[in-house]
């Protein structure tokens, strides 16, 4: 294949793929931050009903502190039950209808029992309690009571960004260019990130949020395909995982921003401003070269190899960029007039058996690994610790499930290890099941969120092996936008838990145990160089029988094989 061979001269991983694998997890860290954000953004906190009528009301008159004067409003006119401690414990969505009643009457009249009032639902907004954070969304937007659900909704918006963004930029990828890609995908979250922090209105939010997540999510999937097509066979698995660090970057990123940044506008603000930065990396990126000869722009190919050799201080043999002038004829038999006429696209992925077989197992993958993720992130509140510590601990686990990926997936193989990955994950979650609320719960969540993320690190390098190059983008924004469907509706499955308590726990078990059986059929790509075009994703790995058996027909060759001849001397 005409890219290894290029690559065995440039080097597998010189200075300029070292530097591009950087760049590309930097990226990342401010596109997790943003698909994360909403954890920080709406932060529920108590609040209760605003009693407009006693607003004017003259506290010092009465000689009370303003503190006092506000706990006594606050008693007259919100219903209450007192906790154990005597404490009182207020409604959030109810009031004491106390209009016409002003507030030295209503101290007067009942000396602070005022169960004589009729209770009504809030009729002027809501009071919130800032301990926690200057403003939230729904602190900003009245996101409470009958409105709280727009909290949900808003996030079911966003991941309908992060869908259309998946398919959109994916194929567009294939069609102008991995780079060009990116930096669109930069200058969109830029402008409608920033746009969504000045946001009057929940409509105006819920928009521009959308067209930000498209482009964020846009940019995480294109951008680990231009670092891992520079990079060798040895390597590869290597930097496809280690890129991957970007998410678990992006969770411990947001966390940092928002423990000093306590008001939602402007932790948005910073979110989205952080990737202005990355305008000034664009001289830094080449195109893929792998891109431009399966388009068959070779003079285009031939220039970005000569800068990546420049960069890693390599002399390229003539042979090899006369190699480039005649590559349609070693080997690439699918760059054909036929083939240039059209543009490639998703229908390609299922238009042969083997791709297609291929393509559905990576599309469960995806899908699965999505939801034991977010069910399991969902819970991670659960297990004790503020929110900050919640998501540290997350981003930690991460980190550390990459990192061992990085050692066993040359040691032990691709296949295996993404198989064992899943089936953890899927135990894991029925282990959840019988163990009560504490530390034996929260020890078989995080076991599961570690194996998940494992299997994430994995699915990812997997599908740029696995898929061609003229296919990979598409193939890679196929597998992130079907699994974005189930991040959708992972939020509305949950709500299965009230009908039987274990149900989604069950469900996690049962899919990830199926497509771990599916994930036999995948080939093993550890150490193979990567099929470049519709033929050799067709043909690559085609007679490598699934894992844990072997068809009867290898079976009997092999044993053919090993028998002596007739004509053997013992």
């Amino acid at each position: 294949m005409a890219f290894d061979n290029v690559l065995s001269v440039l080097g597998e991983f010189g200075i300029y793929q070292r530097r591009i694998c950087v760049l590309v997890i930097l990226l990342w860290f401010p596109g997790a931050a943003n698909v994360l954000s909403i954890v920080y953004l709406s932060v529920p906190a108590d609040h209760w009903c605003s009693v407009s009528a006693w607003d004017s009301a003259n506290c010092t008159a009465l000689s009370l502190s303003e503190s006092e004067c506000g706990d006594l409003k606050k008693r007259l006119s919100i219903p209450h039950n007192e906790t154990e401690k005597g404490e009182p414990s207020y409604l959030q969505c109810y009031q004491y209808n106390v209009s016409g009643v002003s507030f030295q009457d209503a101290i007067l009249e009942d000396g602070g029992d005022s169960g004589q009032y009729d209770v009504i639902p809030c009729q002027h907004g809501w009071e919130h309690d800032r301990a926690w954070s200057e403003y939230t969304i729904e602190q900003q937007f009245d996101l409470v009571c009958h409105r709280k659900y727009l909290v949900n909704l808003s996030q079911t918006i966003f991941f309908l960004g992060v869908f259309i963004g998946s398919f959109v930029f994916g194929a567009l990828a294939d069609r102008i260019g991995r780079k060009v890609v990116i930096f669109l995908c930069v200058g969109i979250a830029v402008v409608f990130g920033t746009a969504a922090a000045f946001s009057t209105s929940y409509v105006t939010f819920v928009v521009l949020r959308l067209v930000n997540a498209a482009a964020c999510w846009g940019l995480i999937v294109v951008a680990p395909i231009i670092g891992t097509e520079f990079v060798g066979s040895s390597k590869r698995a290597y930097i496809g995982i280690l890129i991957s660090l970007g998410f678990p970057g992006g969770y411990l990123y947001l966390t940092f921003l928002a423990y000093f940044i306590r008001n939602w506008r402007f932790l948005l603000l910073a979110l989205n401003l952080s990737f202005v930065p990355y305008f000034f990396f664009y001289p830094l990126i080449l195109e893929s070269f792998r891109w431009q000869l399966s388009m068959g722009r070779l003079k285009g190919a031939e220039l970005t190899i000569k800068q990546a050799a420049k960069i890693n201080k390599v002399s390229l043999p003539k042979s090899t960029l006369e190699e480039l002038q005649v590559w349609p004829r070693l080997g690439n038999t699918s760059i054909s007039t036929k083939e240039k006429s059209r543009e490639p696209n998703v229908t390609d992925l299922f238009r042969t058996p083997v791709l297609r077989v291929r393509t559905l197992i990576l599309v469960a993958l995806w899908m699965t690994n999505n939801l034991i993720f977010y069910a399991l992130h969902l819970s991670t509140s659960t297990f004790g610790v503020n929110v900050y510590m919640s998501f540290v601990i997350s981003g930690v686990l991460e980190v550390v499930a990459i990192c061992l990926c990085v050692f066993l997936v040359d040691s032990a193989g691709r296949r295996p290890t993404c198989i064992v990955s899943v089936i953890v994950a899927g135990l894991a979650s029925f282990a959840v099941i019988p163990s009560p609320p504490g530390p034996v719960r929260a020890a078989m969540g995080l076991i599961g969120k570690f194996a998940i993320a494992s299997s994430w690190a994995i699915c990812g390098i997997y599908v740029i092996e696995v898929l061609p190059t003229q296919l990979r983008s598409v193939g890679m924004g196929l597998c992130s936008t079907t699994s974005r469907v189930v991040a959708m509706a992972t939020p509305l499955l949950l709500l299965l838990a009230e009908l039987w308590a274990p149900a989604v726990l069950v469900m996690q078990g049962v899919i990830a145990v199926c497509t771990a059986f599916f994930l036999r059929l995948l080939p093993e790509t550890k150490g193979k160089a990567l099929p470049d075009t519709l033929e050799e994703g067709e043909n690559f790995c085609r007679d490598e029988p699934p894992m844990g058996c072997m068809p009867r027909t290898r079976r009997k060759r092999q044993k053919e094989d090993s028998s002596p001849t007739s004509d053997t001397k013992v």
